[in-house]
């Protein structure tokens, strides 16, 4: 449960905080595949996979 704002985020938020999560690993991916940078990669494909075996998707 996210409570940075010190109340539960709405369903809508919730969404928004999903979609950023997966746009911001394949941009992690997409970054990583031509720079060589295996780390960032990893961490990509890890919050994708995370995403996937959640009912976060």
């Amino acid at each position: 449960m996210f409570e940075g704002f010190g109340r539960r985020l709405t369903a809508v938020e919730e969404a928004a905080l999903r979609c950023l999560c997966a746009v911001d690993a394949a941009s992690a991916i997409s970054w990583g595949v031509p720079h060589d940078d295996e780390e960032i990669v990893a961490r990509g494909r890890a919050t994708l996979a995370r995403l996937m075996e959640s009912d976060l998707v």
